[in-house]
């Protein structure tokens, strides 16, 4: 051999040797019991919030994984989930140390984190055997983001708190056109969809249903019900005023589960009710799909992956109906019986979200939400 070729396979044999020591020292790092590591989430403050014992489901699915693998778990909770979004994007593009995933974006925040470059593309392996693939094309065609859980956006009331027209119209098959009555637009709460995940959902609706279907200019909508709704900045806020004793806003933008969670919370039948949308009388509704975002160029990020793994196993989505309220990804885990009382999937004709295409709402979801902002602001 000469000296040439010699220290050619040296060479090669050193970088063999090389890799294999890294790959063994990232192997180690991520074992169970390996201290040293520290993995930022954020997330919005309701979740897993809903069930019997939150404190407890809290602390199985972070602390547990924090025991887990010998790492500490650090949970920042904002709001919404677009607040929690906006945040890492601010952050990442100061270069200050942000949040190694996001929890709770769904398929409209997704094209924003995307669009601001902070994406670390990673679908989940178990995703690939138990997400049905309606639900993570609806989160992201691409795969970059793992679904974790879904439901429909919907028109959720309370009977105690509306007339009986209202409640026969809410009955029966509303409409749009029926949303701006201003007697049902005085009752109705919707979110502001440039704070929360909800509300922009609620906004996509619209317009998929008044320019797609009725073939009608979006922005008309908003301007007839200005004067009658009432926008509050998040969900939980808008979910706090429909719930108030003496209240009279008796309808809000929210889930189709949502009388599932009442029939648990009364041990029985449930006190609210939830409708859909029509047209030409057949019913529409957005699919919101929240998911769990990578955020690259972070310390944390291969544990993110790593937690978006345990965000699908089987016993963290078992948690998800009775905790979250939400219909899990993993298509494979029973439902509690109290979701006879939901809207799902199933009850709807019309999935708004194939209306816009992904490179629609790309090349318009900034002019939308400053048309909205102009308009309800005006």
């Amino acid at each position: 051999m000469t000296d040439g070729a010699r220290k050619t396979l040296y060479s090669v044999i050193g970088l063999i040797v090389v890799a294999v020591i890294v790959a063994g020292i990232a192997y180690y790092a991520l074992q169970p019991g390996k201290e040293g590591k520290e993995l930022v989430i954020y997330v919005y403050k309701d979740f897993m919030a809903w069930g019997e014992n939150p404190d407890q489901v809290w602390h199985k699915v972070f602390d547990e994984f924090g025991e887990k693998y010998g790492v500490k778990v650090v949970v920042k909770t904002f709001d919404d989930a677009r607040t929690a979004l906006v945040t890492v994007i601010d952050e990442y593009n100061r270069g200050v140390r942000t949040a190694d995933l996001v929890i709770g974006v769904d398929n409209i925040l997704v094209y924003e984190a995307k669009k601001a470059g902070i994406l670390e593309c990673y679908y989940s392996p178990l995703a690939e055997e138990t997400v049905p693939e309606e639900i993570s094309n609806v989160l992201d065609p691409e795969k970059c983001v793992t679904p974790i859980d879904y439901g429909l956006i919907t028109l959720v009331y309370d009977p105690s708190k509306l007339d009986n027209q209202t409640l026969q119209i809410l009955r029966d098959k509303p409409t749009f056109e029926d949303l701006a009555n201003p007697n049902i637009a005085s009752k109705l709460i919707v979110e502001d969809p440039t704070k929360s995940s909800p509300g922009l959902s609620f906004l996509y609706w619209e317009i998929a249903v008044e320019s797609k279907l009725e073939g009608k200019d979006w922005k008309e909508w908003w301007s007839s019900v200005k004067d009658y709704v009432m926008v509050a900045p998040s969900w939980g806020d808008a979910y706090d005023e429909f719930l108030r004793e003496g209240g009279t806003r008796g309808i809000v933008v929210s889930y189709g589960t949502d009388p599932a969670y009442s029939a648990w919370s009364n041990n029985g039948a449930p006190t609210i009710n939830a409708s859909l949308i029509y047209y030409n009388g057949e019913s529409t509704a957005w699919l919101q799909v929240e998911g769990a975002l990578v955020v690259k160029d972070q310390p944390g990020t291969k544990l993110a992956e790593k937690f978006v793994d345990w965000l699908l196993s089987d016993e963290i989505q078992e948690l998800i109906p009775s905790n979250q309220w939400m219909l899990p990804a993993n298509s494979k885990v029973p439902l509690p019986d109290y979701y006879k009382y939901a809207l799902t999937i199933d009850d709807v004709d019309i999935i708004a979200n194939n209306l816009l295409t992904p490179d629609e709402i790309k090349a318009n979801y900034e002019s939308w939400l400053l048309s909205w902002t102009q308009i309800m602001g005006g």
